[in-house]
């Protein structure tokens, strides 16, 4: 049988292997969660870095809008067909409603004003139920 000081002596070396064991544990889990923390960083850049790409294409998309919103496009290349047939009348036909069922008839030209004051008698008509002034 062993004497107590050899059983204390047994239990403290078997203390120190195993505080050894876990602190090399607790190293290596130490390690790894550095590795991983690194990944997930070097992750992280990434998506951001790629957000910042997107980012940047959709505002310079967005700026080329903006520059072109209002400008006629370029038709050098693919010239209209009523510029090549010939000039091009600069009056609108006048247009009056169907009746009956009928195709809308194309009349000669029309006069603007008196086409804006007819929008203004049928306002008036259906807002107020006033007749023309006209």
């Amino acid at each position: 049988m062993k004497s107590v000081l050899e059983q204390i002596e047994e239990m403290r070396t078997r203390l120190t292997q195993t505080n050894t064991n876990e602190r090399t544990l607790v190293r290596s889990l130490g390690e790894a969660l550095n590795r991983i923390d690194d990944e997930l960083l070097h992750e992280v850049r990434m998506v951001t870095a790629q957000y910042n790409a997107r980012r940047s294409a959709i505002m310079e998309e967005l700026q080329n809008l903006a520059a072109t919103i209002g400008t006629l496009p370029n038709y050098a290349h693919h010239p209209m067909p009523a510029l090549e047939d010939g000039p091009v009348s600069r009056e609108l036909p006048a247009y009056e409603p169907p009746t009956n069922d009928q195709q809308p008839r194309v009349l000669g030209r029309g006069d603007w004003r008196q086409a804006t004051t007819n929008i203004q008698d049928e306002l008036d008509f259906h807002l107020h139920g006033l007749p023309s002034r006209h």
